[in-house]
């Protein structure tokens, strides 16, 4: 597939931009190494921007053109102030996410016509955000740029990794889970672990001091949770950024902890008790997804649950509250 540059026009009315030569440079650097699909025509595509002032600041209309002078998308955006760098930036960034886009709708349809005047976009007006990328508007139909979530958007994800507990009454556990995230409607998933950790030695509740000394005691920690999580997706290309997952549910948890007995003085003695322990708990979980490319993604998961039922573990009460941590890749089946 053939693909040509990208250039850009700026046009700055009624003095709009203290920084007007800062804010040609910006669109040139952003556009240098943009590219798009050459749709059977060897002109370069172009990018038109347009400098006005607006009541609150300043406003810059953007629209691409193709090599045929057909219009590809259009956007509004508005900062405050009269500089207008960092709006240069931002029309960039977004005109190098619709070339990425064609790019990749060329490479699948070859064929496919090019848009007609009719399916081209409607101007959109947002406000630039404060980290210079253009956010999402709510209730907006999302461009071909924009991740689409909709209700026939049904993702399947499986996913492992490690993992790291605290809580329990045991000192810290490490190691493993896998999960599994389905798509419930829309932005909405449902998620379920399984757990199994351990830990070298037995704490004290308070985590003050072994129950059995060192070495000789160990504890492990059969677990699963079930949550139910909204994603909220960054204003990247589908499957090519970075998603959170904000979710809250419930917690099971069965641990077996074994202790040698203490004689007088310290020593170890030749007595061994052991204890199976249950808890339910609730409480949320935040997990930030990677995406890596070919439905591989990087999972940062960070969770806590508040007991509702615990048990005694060797006459004391365990914490209140648990913590968790799992770092582990992801794959997406659909």
């Amino acid at each position: 597939m053939d693909a040509v540059p990208i250039e850009g026009a700026v046009e700055i009315r009624e003095a709009a931009c203290a920084d007007a030569n800062a804010a040609k440079a910006a669109l040139l650097s952003a556009l240098a190494r943009v590219r798009a699909p050459s749709r059977g025509a060897e002109a370069p595509w172009r990018v038109e921007v347009s400098f006005a002032q607006a009541p609150r600041g300043t406003r810059a209309d953007a629209s691409i053109l193709d090599g045929r002078g057909e219009q590809v998308a259009v956007r509004s955006l508005t900062a405050g102030g009269r500089a207008c760098a960092g709006l240069s930036k931002a029309v960039g960034a977004w005109a190098s996410l619709v070339a990425d886009a064609e790019l990749e709708r060329a490479a699948e349809l070859p064929a496919a016509p090019p848009p007609t005047p009719e399916t081209k976009r409607a101007t959109v007006h947002v406000a630039l955000g404060a980290d210079g990328f253009i956010p999402r508007v709510p209730g907006e139909a999302p461009d071909r740029d924009v991740p689409i979530e909709g209700p026939a958007a049904r993702p399947v994800e499986l996913g492992a990794g490690g993992v790291w507990i605290t809580g329990h009454g045991v000192g810290p556990l490490a190691g493993g889970a896998a999960f599994a995230t389905i798509g419930v409607g829309g932005s909405w998933l449902a998620r379920a672990t399984g757990t199994v950790a351990a830990g070298v030695e037995v704490l004290s509740p308070a985590g003050a001091r072994p129950i059995s000394p060192s070495g000789s005691g160990h504890a492990t920690l059969f677990g699963a949770r079930l949550d139910l999580c909204r994603r909220i997706p960054g204003n990247y290309i589908e499957r090519r950024g970075i998603q959170l997952d904000l979710c809250f549910g419930a917690d099971t948890a069965a641990l077996v902890a074994a202790r040698q007995e203490s004689a007088d003085g310290g020593a170890v003695s030749g007595a061994r008790s052991s204890e199976v322990i249950g808890r339910l708990g609730v409480g949320p979980g935040v997990d930030l997804r990677g995406e890596l490319g070919g439905g591989i993604a990087v999972e940062l998961r960070g969770e806590t649950a508040l007991a509702v039922v615990r048990s005694e573990l060797f006459g004391s009460s365990p914490a209140v509250a648990t913590a968790a941590g799992l770092l582990g890749l992801s794959w997406r089946l659909q």
